[in-house]
């Protein structure tokens, strides 16, 4: 797997920092890859039964071509998974979103965010995925060196089978990698994206990352870094307490206009068969799928709604072997619908 992301950012990834902030916590690493992910799962992150309520709040940028696009702030009050507040707040748009522990009402932007804000907030307080849904997967442990001190990390691949004559590179599959002697996430992989962990603290026995940086073929996408981290300050009645003008959400009709900056999460994916008609004329072009993706992350239905006709079949062939990590609202899984974008090039 190639790590130049790292690399390009070894200023970013202080690996000191990790051990200053937890080396009291050291334990025995498991060799096992599949004990490994259901402790880094457990040990990383904002989410579990052992969590007190809590606040956080930091400061947010999307980028646009590597170069900064806009600022935000995001904020949350935790309580449990099906009761929280959620604030991003930037130029363009403002939300929140109250959960009540049975519905979620929102104030201001109604739509769904299609940019990093749901990424980023995803990558802080569940950034693995649950180990149940890596039982598809042949886990496979290896270690790296990155950066010019040739440091040691840990990588877990999620790997999986592909069609026999479909060459792919180690970093088609996804990785998470860790601290070689603790259960740290420094990095989750996937393809062209990155998603780095930096300058991490340990809050209610948790490893939790106060900047992460997002990269898409090694320019920055989005980037978040941390102010407060704290326990939940005053009543959860009050800090949840939705005013008036926040609307009931329709949580059987999720819906993403367009799968930008990867979020949901894409897990595991199929290429698409270049289809040899499309070939033979030298047709290229984006196939754009609108799919219903299921409670547990798969493919339930898809259909075309625009692209070049020869390079259909192709596409809805490749995206109904999609999978994808199940998106949570209050705490339970939930179907959602995306437009997913299929490119065929002749390279």
């Amino acid at each position: 797997m190639r790590f130049f992301l790292i690399a390009v950012l070894a200023g970013y990834i202080v690996f000191p920092a990790v051990k200053a902030h937890c080396e009291n916590t050291a334990s025995a690493v498991p060799q096992d890859p599949m004990a490994l992910m259901t402790l880094a799962h457990d040990k990383n992150g904002m989410i579990g039964p052992d969590l007190k309520p809590w606040h956080v709040h930091g400061i947010y940028h999307g980028y646009k071509n590597g170069k900064p696009e806009y600022e935000g702030s995001y904020e949350e009050w935790w309580v449990s998974p099906a009761r929280y507040k959620v604030s991003f707040i930037n130029s363009k748009q403002v939300q929140t979103d109250y959960a009540t522990g049975t519905a979620l009402l929102r104030d201001g932007t109604q739509e769904w965010l299609n940019g990093p804000e749901l990424l980023l907030r995803g990558s802080l307080v569940e950034p693995l995925p649950d180990p149940g849904q890596l039982k598809q997967f042949t886990l496979v442990r290896s270690e790296q060196k990155v950066g010019k001190a040739k440091s040691r990390i840990e990588c877990v691949s999620f790997t999986y089978p592909v069609r026999a004559n479909l060459q792919v590179t180690g970093d088609f599959y996804p990785a998470a990698c860790l601290e070689p002697s603790l259960p740290v996430l420094r990095v989750f992989a996937h393809g062209s994206q990155r998603i780095v962990y930096d300058d991490l603290v340990l809050f209610q026995g948790h490893y939790v990352a106060k900047k992460i940086l997002i990269a898409i073929n090694g320019k920055p996408e989005a980037s978040l870094d941390l102010d407060v981290v704290e326990l939940l300050k005053g009543s959860p009645e009050t800090i949840l307490s939705a005013p008036s003008s926040a609307l009931p959400v329709d949580l059987s009709r999720i819906e993403f206009k367009e799968s930008k900056n990867q979020w949901p999460a894409l897990l595991k994916r199929a290429v698409p068969v270049y289809p040899q008609p499309a070939k033979d004329r030298r047709i290229e072009g984006s196939v754009t799928i609108q799919a219903t993706i299921g409670a547990d992350g798969h493919v339930e239905t898809a259909k075309p709604i625009d692209g070049p006709e020869v390079l259909r079949g192709a596409s809805l062939d490749a995206v109904r072997q999609w999978t994808y990590i199940p998106l949570e609202v209050l705490g339970q899984p939930r179907p959602f619908t995306i437009e997913i974008h299929v490119i065929f090039s002749m390279g």
